[in-house]
């Protein structure tokens, strides 16, 4: 890997998307190359294999698998927990390295300076100007510059779920003696990273409930996983978007959702916009219990645009004792100053999240606002400085993002793992909701779930089904009904079978590949696999597709010996991985 993007990720773990990197290279990696070790029967064999496959798990912490739901919000606190216990001076320096590092990934000509260790007197003075002492970007230089060390935090940060405050102090041992800038920062990014996965355990193991909503979840982060590799690992899945408007006016040319431009705005001032509101809170808490709380009230909408967004938001918090999350692309200071008051109150919490277009942007907003004041919300560099470090996503607009996809190669145009530089194929997606997108204008609700990015999915996500609600009173019962239809727990035995999208089926000598952007999975080495390769890819000539019914029938006619149930399950097993294709749902003229 370059070295600049070594220096990158310890100042810049977005999503936990790179602090999952090196996880999720030796999951594909052993995936890729594992063995199988036979047993004494098939059926036993063929389920063991595919679980090595397609279970896509992250590691579990223990610790936090008996927590309860609404509890989880405690532990999503331990990095303002830790900033609190800081003494008056400490937090002081904890807030320097933050500004410092903000101004590391949004700004080029900086970035190299500190790579090279030969950081110029002008941006010693912004600096200062902007509220990071002299010493604390000398001491950051010393950690930024030092190659050996990015590597061993990047190891830490790979391993945070075992790591510990003093094992920070004990790798870097006399280095962090005199630093404490260096150790607070390291250690402020442990900690963050530890809450994260802890975060997503919860929100991806633990998470669950009575509505069939949860099975099709499961089956859509193992689809999500596959599909868009590194990125799919690092989202926590999100269980909704609410988009309080038509449109946005900030209308970035690199925006992979194609937000059209604003029209309208969802009214806070009528009252019956609010009731919608708040039964839509309600429905929600009904079908996804502490999913209510894992959402937002934007998705192709910037929250700015509405001027009652905040008033939205704490309407959502008043019922249902959750305060969604913010990200902005807007740099107006008032705007900023009420946001931050909202979060901040009655404890911090580190939201808003707010994407940098600009340098002058950044510039403008450190000058209004100390260190410590954005102590807790988080900018994004989104500018065009970042994007040899950071590609933009290849989706969305036709004259942008589209336009790049076509040049991309991902792991469909090589013939094998080992030929293929996972480095270079981008993120395929901004998308991140795992559940419903609801726009209050148009009154619909659609089930959705990220995909990588294509020509038949521009925008990043794939759609399952919409359905409309007029009053109050129609959002629970259009909730359940739009549920009851396209997320269900197993597909019924006239359902058509087709592969999801995105895959190419590869038929080997001792089985097959299903290969997507980012990952290759091999089904090989054993006749079972063989038999349902070649089942697969006579389905997949065939113009109407057979049924899932027909679909086991010409299986078993390959695997005699085998058990009608036995068969059954590990086509239970396969579909549960998320391989099998669930879109026609969303047809109104197919019904169950």
């Amino acid at each position: 890997m370059l070295q600049k993007a070594n220096h990158l990720r310890i100042i810049n773990t977005r999503n936990l998307s790179i602090i999952l990197r090196e996880r999720y290279l030796a999951r594909v990696w052993l995936s890729c190359k594992s063995d199988h070790v036979s047993s004494m029967t098939e059926v036993k064999t063929t389920q063991s294999e595919i679980n090595n496959h397609i279970n896509c798990a992250p590691h579990s912490l223990e610790e936090n698998r008996n927590v309860k739901s609404k509890d989880r919000r405690k532990s999503l606190t331990q990095c303002v927990a830790w900033v609190l216990s800081l003494t008056e001076e400490d937090r002081s320096k904890y807030f320097q390295t933050k500004r410092l590092s903000e101004w590391y990934a949004g700004c080029a000509e900086l970035r190299d300076q500190i790579r090279t260790n030969t950081v110029s007197e002008k941006y010693f003075t912004l600096l200062e100007e902007l509220g990071v002492a002299r010493e604390c970007t000398s001491k950051m230089v010393e950690l930024w510059s030092n190659k050996e060390q990015c590597d061993e935090f990047d190891h830490i940060l790979a391993n945070s779920n075992e790591c510990t405050r003093e094992s920070v102090s004990e790798s870097f041992d006399s280095f962090l003696k005199d630093n404490r800038y260096a150790e607070l920062f390291l250690t402020f990014n442990v900690i963050k990273a530890r809450a994260t996965l802890a975060h997503h355990d919860w929100s991806l193991n633990i998470f669950n409930g009575e509505s069939t909503y949860f099975d099709w979840r499961k089956r859509r982060i193992k689809s999500v996983r596959s599909e868009t590799g590194q990125y799919g690992y690092g989202i926590d899945h999100p269980t909704f978007a609410v988009e309080l408007g038509i449109g946005c006016t900030v209308q970035c040319t690199f925006c992979a959702f194609a937000a059209e431009k604003h029209k309208e705005n969802f009214d806070f001032n009528n009252l019956e916009n609010q009731q919608l509101l708040r039964a839509l809170a309600s429905a929600f808490e009904e079908v996804m219990g502490a999913g209510v709380g894992g959402g937002m009230l934007y998705y192709a909408t910037e929250p700015n645009d509405n001027p009652n967004y905040i008033d939205f938001v704490n309407l959502w918090y008043q019922e249902t004792g959750w305060k969604l999350c913010t990200s902005s692309a807007r740099y107006d200071i008032e705007w900023i100053q009420n946001l931050t008051e909202f979060y901040g109150s009655p404890t911090p919490m580190m939201w808003p999240r707010l994407s940098i277009l600009s340098r002058h942007c950044m510039e403008k907003i450190h000058r209004h606002f100390t260190p410590e004041q954005l102590g807790y919300p988080w900018l994004l560099a989104q500018q065009i400085e970042v994007e040899d470090e950071r590609a933009k996503v290849p989706g969305g607009r036709e004259k942008h993002g589209l336009k790049k996809l076509k040049e991309v190669r991902d792991c469909r145009f090589y013939d094998t793992p080992e030929e293929v530089d996972l480095e270079s194929i981008p993120q395929g997606s901004i998308a991140c909701v795992t559940g419903f997108k609801v726009n209050m204008i148009n009154k619909t609700i659609t089930a959705t779930s990220p995909c990588y990015t294509s020509e038949k999915w521009p925008l990043g996500y794939r759609t399952y089904g919409t359905i409309d609600f007029t009053t109050p009173n129609s959002i629970l019962p259009a909730l359940k009904q739009l549920v009851n239809r396209v997320m269900l727990k197993t597909l019924p035995n006239h359902a058509p079978i087709r592969l999801r999208d995105d895959l190419q089926l590869r038929i080997k000598d001792s089985g097959f590949w299903l290969v997507s952007a980012c990952q290759f999975h091999q089904f090989t080495n054993h006749s079972f696999y063989t038999n349902l390769g070649e089942v697969l890819e006579i389905n997949n000539s065939r113009k109407v597709p057979w049924t899932k019914s027909e679909f086991i029938q010409e299986l078993m006619k390959r695997l005699p010996n085998q058990s009608p149930m036995a068969v059954a399950a590990f086509f239970e097993k396969f579909f549960n991985a998320g391989f099998i294709d669930e879109t026609f749902l969303s047809d109104p003229a197919w019904e169950l």
